[in-house]
Parts: structure tokens; C-alpha cells; sequence
């Protein structure tokens, strides 16, 4: 017989603790996998969520700040022109075309300067006086294609001015691209009638001006004329998106690691003429995923920590010891 009772009943006793202990693993298990869950649902369902919604906010801010940076552009052009739509020698030029004034004020150095590729006067009866175009890529001008001039041609308000005080500008969609383009009456010196005719600038947004709006945004930019946007079956699905939303703009998530956002952009009209797509890298959202898994990784150890330093691996009391005494019970084995 043992000591303190019959050996059924010691054993009935390690059976109960050995329960016990069973039941304390199960709690702790299912608390951990509740609180994992937990962290899960809130992280997936509210944390991550709120990234998103900051990450389309943010995608939003770009492709406002875009639409921005054109009407900047626009504004540094019609800084240009007005400089030279308010000047006498321009008024007399129109009146009377000459060489020296060509050679004198129009030279390829003129256009590199002012980073312009397009410098146009027309006589108040919307005649072209002077039209003269510049090619960046060949670094010299170049002839005017009969293209551009039909364009302006058929879209006489773009060269005609009634108000001394009006100005046109916006972007016009010609056969060879797209244009940042501002028009001005002529005037004298000192802002003084009548309209004597019109001066035009022009820069086109070619791939140069798209990566600088680009940099400015901390986006890669894809822009395509309308027309040729909608020959492409993707990019007519985002423009019909966009049209339906009544916005100018729509957001997509491009994968885990980009965002695309595009943009309907006007032209001088007032119509839509640009599709510009930008793609953001997630950063945002990639960030709180990061701080999803560090947080995880710092509950999963301490988990690992509570299970390897409970009651199982403990003696009661703290003293170390082995047989019995591990589940709560003094060691009879000593004398």
C-alpha cells in the first residue's frame, strides 16, 4: 500500500491533475487562437482597410496634383507670351512682316530658351503672319505640316481675339500630339487697343514634359490622346469608368506592390481630349502589411514564451525537484 492511501487513489489524483493540466493547455490554446483572430479580423477588416482608404486618398492628391502642374505649365506660357502679345515692335510686325524681325527674335536659341516648340502671328482677320515650329529631337525648326495649320485653320477663336483684355489657353489635340497652347491679342507696349492681331506659343507635352510632371508627383505617367485611347479595349474600359462615376478621375489597384490612377483631362474646348494614367508604388499599404506580419511575429513569440514556461515546466513553490512533485505534491521518494 502507499504511504498516504491505496495506490488507486494516488492515481486517481494524477489522473485529475493530469486533466487539469490538459484543460489549462486548451484554455491557453484557445485564447491564443481567439486573440489571433482577433488580431487578424481588426488588422485585415479596420487597419488595413484604413491603409487603403489613406492609399486612395493619397492616389487621389496625385492625380489632382497633376491637373495642377498642367495649368502650371499653361500659366509659365502665358508668362511667355504676354511679353510678347503686349509689345510694339509685334504690333508693327504684323502690320508690316519683315526678315529682321524673324531673324532677330526668332532664332533656335529663342526656342531652346523659352522651351517652346511653337511660335505663331496672325493678322486680326485670323491670317497666319508668321507660323514657325520647332523640333527638339533634330534641334532646329523646322516646316510648319499642313495638318497643324488646318487645325487652327478650322478653329479660328484659337488666333482671333475681339477683347483686348482675352486670353485662350488650354491644350489643343493636333495630328502630331498634343499641346500646351496659349493665345493672346496683340497690344501695344502699354496694353493699349485696338487688337491688332494675335500671338500663339506652344509647347508639346512629349515625353520629356510628361517624366518632369511625373517627378513632380512621384509617378510614372502614360498619356494618350482620347482617340487613341479608345482603341485600346483597357483603356476604353477606364475611360467608361470614369464617365460613369461623373468624375475625371478613377483609382485601380494594380497588385500589392502599385496603385494606377487615371485622369480625363480637357482640352482648350473644354471637351475631354487626355487620358493620363499614373502608377504609385503601395507604399502606404505595403507598410502596414509589414507592421501586420512584426506584429504578429511579436505575438507568436510571446505565446511560444507563456507555453514553454508554464505550470507543465514549473515545480510548485519554484524549487526544482522531479517526480511527483512537479504536479503539486511532495516527493515521498524522500526519506
Amino acid at each position: 500500500m502507499h504511504p498516504n492511501g491505496s495506490p488507486k487513489t494516488f492515481l486517481r489524483r494524477l489522473l485529475v491533475l493530469g486533466t487539469i493540466r490538459k484543460k489549462t493547455l486548451a484554455i491557453l490554446v484557445a485564447t491564443f487562437l481567439s486573440s489571433f483572430l482577433l488580431l487578424h479580423t481588426v488588422s485585415q477588416y479596420v487597419l488595413l482597410q484604413s491603409f487603403k482608404e489613406l492609399e486612395i486618398h493619397t492616389a487621389r492628391h496625385c492625380l489632382t496634383q497633376i491637373g495642377k502642374e498642367l495649368e502650371a505649365s499653361l500659366e509659365v506660357l502665358d508668362t511667355i507670351n504676354r511679353d510678347w502679345a503686349w509689345w510694339d515692335d509685334a504690333c508693327r510686325f504684323v502690320t508690316t512682316p519683315t526678315p529682321e524681325f524673324l531673324a532677330t527674335n526668332l532664332g533656335d536659341e529663342t526656342f531652346v530658351g523659352m522651351k517652346v516648340d511653337l511660335v505663331g502671328f496672325f493678322a486680326p482677320d485670323g491670317k497666319v503672319v508668321s507660323l514657325n515650329l520647332y523640333d527638339s529631337r533634330q534641334g532646329k525648326q523646322v516646316e510648319v505640316p499642313a495638318s497643324l495649320l488646318e487645325v487652327l485653320q478650322a478653329n479660328q477663336s484659337l488666333v482671333r481675339h475681339d477683347d483686348p483684355k482675352g486670353v485662350r489657353k488650354g491644350i489643343v489635340v493636333f495630328p502630331q500630339g498634343p499641346m500646351l497652347f496659349v493665345s493672346r491679342p496683340i497690344l501695344t507696349s502699354n496694353q493699349e487697343g485696338p487688337v491688332r492681331g494675335a500671338v500663339v506659343f506652344g509647347r508639346f507635352l512629349d515625353a520629356g514634359e510628361i517624366e518632369r510632371i511625373g517627378q513632380g508627383v512621384a509617378a510614372f505617367l502614360k498619356v494618350a490622346t482620347l482617340a487613341e485611347a479608345q482603341k485600346s479595349p483597357q483603356q476604353l474600359e477606364i475611360i467608361r469608368k470614369i464617365q460613369a462615376s461623373g468624375e475625371k478621375m478613377a483609382i485601380f489597384a494594380n497588385g500589392e506592390k502599385s496603385m494606377a490612377g487615371a485622369l480625363l483631362v480637357n482640352d482648350i474646348f473644354g471637351k475631354p481630349a487626355l487620358l493620363v494614367e499614373a502608377s504609385l508604388q503601395r507604399s502606404i499599404f505595403e507598410r502596414g502589411q509589414r507592421n501586420f506580419r512584426v506584429a504578429l511575429a511579436v505575438f507568436r513569440d510571446q505565446w511560444c514564451r507563456l507555453s514553454g514556461d508554464d505550470a507543465s515546466a514549473r515545480p510548485v513553490g519554484g524549487q526544482a525537484g522531479g517526480g511527483v512533485e512537479r504536479f503539486g505534491f511532495p516527493d515521498r521518494r524522500r526519506g
